[in-house]
């Protein structure tokens, strides 16, 4: 596996993440006046927030670059979003991007794209049953064009040209783009897990090239480790890979996938976390002055266009060969592969899907914020027509062999809740139903529906529990969101235990505790 990216401590309060030496970087800066971010990586959140759990109070971007890896604004959106989630019970500050108007009016128009939508209770108390038009971006930004030099408090901004940008604190100079900068105390490398492919069954390895093949790149979400939600369909010699990540070559090399022999990209949606590796795909078709095949709705073909030409000098929709998935041309899109899709419930455009072949049909969902009781609520007031409805309800899945269905185990408002994936499994029983686009968490959590966790209890398997010195159990004394506090389980016979703090990490002193030799010792003795 190739290095993954890297988080770096240069000097004193000055950290850089980077896929490459020499390539795309970002820096945050501690400060005076708050952290500084300066420009962007694809995956920038999740690489180095574990590391350093702070949010930037100012964001500062140079021109649009692109280079073998992405380019320098993609992971700006999912540091807004999670600063917006972050803060949702305070009084939210506006975060500050400071730069070149030109290059504000460039990030400003694709956040327009990709940061659009709310869902509100309508008059009637109906959660999330009106679709309203929100720009987040100018809700959680407070725009600052420069000409020169902005100075905040004891801090001063310069950009001496269109590239370079200098910080000073005070009457030190913090951060200078120009300088050469190495890294002095540190360096982690963040390779990420191996890719989670779900379960085994829904990849088909056959050596019948007519078999409907399915290949989970990645089943995760921007903001956690591991690969955002990203699909490979095969039939015969058509080759689908559905939604780009970040780095998606050397994704694709890690499952043998050969790019070269994929014949369409189908993006379902605008979000970052579905489009991340955008960038670098259309970059190496221009370097190799060929055509991406893309193939997506009209509108979200149209979002993309205005949400990336502004990072390159070239007229990208030139590199583009393009097919409206919703009206084509010649019903053979994919050739042999049948096909269908539907419009989701999401703030923005989104796309889900269904592809068979000799009596073999797969699902899979998209970004889609599916309840039976919310659906009845948009058909009654008319938000939805009746083909709609009927398309956003679990018949529309029945005939399918399986299903990869979004879910979340978090407080969103825009992706299914695991209690209604549950129920949308229970309606179509003799269909094999997967859950995708939640993500283990980046430290570890446990997760489970009720009924599982009352069946727990009931028989006494819950074998480790996060908790005070004392023993009581409390949130505050749960690290990672665990569900009651659960740490460890037995199954039935409690002869296998699953856990998930690492009693190897805590078997001398040297490491901070010697704790988890009680529980190795224990296991000596026992065998």
């Amino acid at each position: 596996m190739k290095p993954g990216v890297t988080f770096e401590a240069l000097y004193e309060h000055v950290y850089k993440i980077s896929k490459s030496p020499r390539g795309l970087a970002a820096y945050l800066i501690e400060t005076s006046y708050g952290v500084v971010l300066i420009n962007s990586i694809p995956e920038l959140f999740k690489s180095y927030f574990n590391y350093l759990p702070v949010h930037p109070r100012i964001i500062c971007i140079t021109s649009p670059t692109v280079g073998t890896y992405g380019d320098n604004y993609t992971g700006i959106e999912f540091v807004l979003w999670t600063y917006k989630f972050f803060n949702q019970d305070r009084n939210l500050e506006k975060l500050k991007i400071v730069g070149l108007k030109e290059n504000l009016d460039t990030l400003r128009k694709r956040l327009s794209i990709s940061m659009k939508g709310d869902f509100q209770n309508d008059k009637s108390g109906n959660e999330n049953s009106l679709l309203v038009n929100t720009n987040w971006a100018e809700i959680i930004v407070d725009w600052v064009p420069v000409e020169n030099t902005i100075s905040l408090q004891r801090l001063m901004i310069r950009f001496p040209d269109k590239d370079s940008i200098m910080i000073h604190d005070g009457d030190c100079c913090v951060f200078n783009s120009k300088s050469e900068l190495t890294p002095t105390r540190f360096s982690l490398d963040l390779v990420s897990p191996k890719i989670p492919t779900i379960v085994n069954s829904t990849i088909h390895t056959s050596r019948n090239t007519d078999a409907l093949k399915l290949t989970v790149i990645g089943n995760g979400v921007a903001t956690r480790s591991g690969t955002t939600s990203s699909f490979f369909v095969e039939f015969s010699d058509t080759k689908i890979l559905i939604d780009i990540p970040a780095y998606y070559k050397e994704k694709l090399d890690e499952l043998c996938i050969n790019r070269r022999s994929i014949t369409h990209y189908v993006i379902s949606h605008l979000h970052e976390d579905h489009v991340e590796g955008f960038s670098e795909l259309i970059f190496d078709f221009i370097h190799s002055n060929t055509k991406l095949h893309l193939v997506t709705a009209k509108e979200i073909y149209s979002g993309l266009l205005t949400m990336y030409q502004g990072s390159f000098d070239l007229d990208i929709s030139s590199f583009i060969d393009f097919t409206d998935i919703e009206h084509p041309d010649s019903s053979s899109v994919f050739g042999k592969l049948y096909y269908e899709t539907r419009r989701n419930y999401h703030p923005i455009e989104a796309l889900g899907f269904k592809f068979a072949s000799h009596n073999k049909l797969i699902g899979i969902s998209g970004d889609t914020l599916y309840d039976p009781h919310l659906l009845n609520c948009l058909l009654e007031n008319e938000t939805v027509t009746r083909e709609d409805y009927e398309k956003l309800q679990p018949s529309w899945f029945q005939d399918s062999s399986l299903i990869l269905h979004e879910t979340t185990i978090y407080k969103d408002k825009v992706h299914t809740k695991l209690k209604n994936l549950e129920y949308l499994s229970n309606q179509i029983p003799s269909t094999a139903v997967y859950a995708y686009h939640y993500s283990a968490h980046s430290e570890g959590n446990y997760f489970a529906t009720q009924e599982m966790l009352n069946e727990l209890e009931e028989h006494n398997q819950v074998a480790f529990r996060y908790c005070e010195l004392k023993g009581k159990i409390s949130t505050r004394n749960n690290p990672n969101g665990s569900m009651h506090n659960i740490a460890g389980i037995f199954n039935r016979e409690k002869n296998v235990l699953g856990l998930m703090p690492h009693p190897e990490r805590a078997v001398s002193k040297l490491l901070g505790s010697n704790d988890g030799l009680k529980i190795l010792t224990s296991m000596v003795i026992s065998l």
